[in-house]
């Protein structure tokens, strides 16, 4: 994982510096804006365009790139009922009494209504990954790639140590698998509003200043408007 080493410089240098620092403007470098009404235009303009890529992404085709994914990631909410604060109860409880089989079937039809959710990825792919069934080990690997796309994707959507340039989510409880698991903070110290962003306290192993973490949670503040 890249950021904690990253955000060791970024302590050191205004930002403008910090990325210039770590995005050198070459022929190779690809610029990653995430742009929420162009997203929603493409998709009210051609809807079989996103159906196609989320099929794409629940293979696990790992060749879709970040603008492919950004229309995967953050069309989901804009999708008809799309709910942000959305809990899988039933699935916490399965895994808290051990059932694995029914924890397994739940979180499956959690991930046929909402193909992105991290927290039903990760756990997936957890419940796989202790099996020792042979057909369950194999999901492994694209349920790894399939977080791996999101979350790499997310971390370009910005630099996450400005409020200019937040990590752009679509609701609290990514940006809490986000934090824990694909960052792997030593631990979260405080987090406040600030309009549409949120700014997250945390402490990074390897790093002896705590660092400020600021994500873009509007596409879940709307979709949580848009319920009511």
């Amino acid at each position: 994982m890249k950021y904690p080493a990253i955000l060791a410089i970024a302590m050191m240098l205004p930002s403008a510096a910090f990325a210039q620092t770590i995005a050198p403007q070459d022929e190779e470098q690809e610029v990653f804006t995430v742009v929420y009404d162009s997203i929603r235009s493409q998709i009210e303009a051609r809807p079989e365009m996103r159906r196609s890529l989320v099929s794409r992404f629940v293979d696990a085709d790992t060749t879709l790139t970040n603008p492919e994914l950004a229309i995967v990631y953050y069309g989901q909410s804009m999708t008809p009922g799309y709910d942000p604060d959305l809990k899988y109860q039933d699935v916490d409880d399965a895994i808290a009494a051990g059932d694995v089989s029914l924890a397994m079937t739940l979180a499956d039809e959690a991930l046929r209504r909402n193909p992105v959710s991290l927290p039903m990825l990760f756990n997936l792919y957890g419940l796989c990954s202790i099996s020792e069934a042979p057909a369950l080990k194999a999901r492994c690997q694209p349920l790894q790639s399939r977080i791996l796309m999101l979350c790499d994707m997310i971390a370009e959507s910005g630099m996450g140590i400005s409020p200019e340039m937040p990590w752009c989510v679509i609701s609290e409880a990514d940006m809490n698998e986000y934090l824990t698991k694909y960052m792997q903070i030593q631990r979260e110290l405080d987090r406040t509003d600030k309009g549409d962003e949120k700014a997250v306290k945390v402490r990074l192993n390897g790093l002896d200043q705590d660092v400020i973490l600021y994500f873009d949670l509007m596409l879940a503040n709307q979709a949580r408007k848009a319920l009511k």
